[in-house]
């Protein structure tokens, strides 16, 4: 199996780092974080035999991603954030829910899985005194 990549970075978002891969573990796509200090954090999407999903990708202009988490039998995927949020994306319908750990004193997620039969989510962030 070949898989094929491509994604154009513009001249004045150079800068962009792409951190984290993780397979569906059930479907055809990747997800593909990257970071840029000027523009911040996001996810892509691409399909196996290469090339952009149809999916539009998760942006936060002030965050980066620290954690990814396929659900194990549907279409969605956890995206943990440094600024102590949780992202919910349903890639079928691409809705999305947000939700934290703590809002005043918010730090970077560490954890982040699911159940292995995709019943409950586990997030846990950094501990800060």
């Amino acid at each position: 199996m070949a898989v094929l990549i491509e994604q154009v970075i513009k001249p004045d978002i150079d800068d962009t780092i792409h951190e984290r891969i993780l397979w569906q573990p059930h479907g055809c796509r990747l997800a593909v974080t990257s970071y840029n200090a000027k523009v911040g954090g996001e996810v892509n999407f691409f399909l196996h035999h290469g090339g952009k999903s149809e999916v539009k990708p998760v942006r936060r202009s002030q965050a980066r991603v620290t954690q990814l988490a396929w659900h194990p039998k549907d279409d969605l995927i956890a995206i943990g954030w440094n600024n102590g949020y949780v992202t919910l994306r349903n890639l079928l319908d691409e809705s999305e829910n947000e939700f934290s750990f703590d809002l005043e004193k918010p730090a970077a997620l560490t954890c982040l899985g699911w159940n292995l039969v995709g019943s409950a989510i586990i997030f846990a962030d950094e501990v800060i005194p």
